[in-house]
């Protein structure tokens, strides 16, 4: 199987080489997957190296890969995939002008452009007491304010 899968990465010539991951790893990316067993049976695989921001990436299951009976398929089957761009945490405060410092008195929202584990974002500079972290584990948004506390927004979307 691993000799007819690969990778293909819009921006580079060489197919990228995929392993077949196995054992405790397997079973860890599974249960973050599916909360319960998942449906038939699931071949965990990865790339044999990063892949740059953004691309557009192909994973082609070659012709020649062969089922648990035997069967080989006769074509080659695509799956298209996009990678996240750069990760990215915009500040944002309250300021008197354009090139002035941040307001001591007032919040600074911090906004990522993926989630984060809650306990990784209030971590960032001093202690936090976040209202809601026994029910939410991810947050997009956490407010920093002038009391030392943060507050995120809530996203039921990102509910894990």
């Amino acid at each position: 199987m691993l000799a007819h899968a690969y990778f293909s990465v819009e921006g580079l010539a060489e197919r990228m080489g995929v392993r077949l991951v196995t054992g405790a790893d397997r079973e860890r990316i599974l249960k973050i997957r599916w909360r319960e067993a998942p449906p038939g049976p699931v071949i965990v695989l990865q790339a044999r190296q990063r892949f740059p921001d953004s691309a557009k990436v192909r994973l082609v299951w070659g012709a020649g890969v062969a089922a648990a009976t035997g069967v080989a398929n006769d074509q080659d089957q695509t799956l298209q995939f996009q990678v996240r761009g750069p990760f990215v945490v915009t500040l944002r405060c309250e300021r008197e002008h354009a090139q002035a410092h941040c307001l001591p008195i007032t919040p600074i929202r911090a906004a990522f452009s993926g989630p984060v584990p809650w306990e990784r974002a209030r971590g960032w500079s001093w202690p936090t007491r976040p209202a809601t972290a026994s029910r939410w584990r991810r947050t997009s948004v956490a407010t920093f304010s002038s009391t030392r506390s943060c507050s995120r927004a809530r996203s039921p979307s990102r509910r894990r």
